[in-house]
């Protein structure tokens, strides 16, 4: 009997609709491009069909484009307090939290300070002390050794091969 596997689960899709921000603002600024560009050739038309009557229509739009500049002017303006607010909270939030954790990281270097001479003075420094007098020692037992077999040489092979062949 064959055997079906089922086919691997599928990540469940993405309910959440997220904004495309990249998308969206060049969208937005194409609209807004494309009505600034419309608004212009419909002043541009006016300006060279017929002047005298449509001088009021071309001062009217003229009024509707100077509203439009002093309103996008303000939210300029709005926009850069803003910015200017941020940062001076950006500013702040870094003096008053940066200062506590350098204090901090100091005292933690202090302590660490403390603790390696600590370490050095009373574990390292015996140790070493100890190493090096059990290496002397232990030379000075090798050495001895070396003293005593080289008093009592072994009898040379050469000159007891001799006496045995004579």
């Amino acid at each position: 009997m064959l055997e079906t596997s089922a086919p691997p689960p599928q990540p469940p899709e993405s309910t959440d609709e997220s904004l495309n921000w990249p998308l969206l603002i060049r969208r937005v600024s194409l609209s807004i491009a494309l009505v600034t560009l419309g608004i212009f050739l419909i002043g541009l038309y006016l300006a060279f069909s017929n002047a005298p009557v449509n001088a009021p229509r071309i001062q009217v739009i003229r009024e509707i484009l100077t509203t439009i500049l002093l309103l996008l002017s303000i939210v300029v303006i709005a926009a850069l307090t803003l910015l200017i607010l941020q940062i001076i909270r950006l500013v702040s939030t870094i003096r008053h939290e940066t200062k506590p954790i350098l204090d901090t990281t100091r005292e933690t270097l202090i302590g660490a300070k403390g603790s390696v001479e600590f370490v050095g003075k009373h574990v390292s420094e015996p140790i070493i002390r100890f190493t090096a007098w059990s290496s002397g020692f232990w030379l000075l037992i090798r050495d001895l050794g070396g003293i005593r077999r080289a008093i009592q040489r072994p009898p040379n092979p050469i000159a007891s091969q001799e006496d045995t062949d004579a």
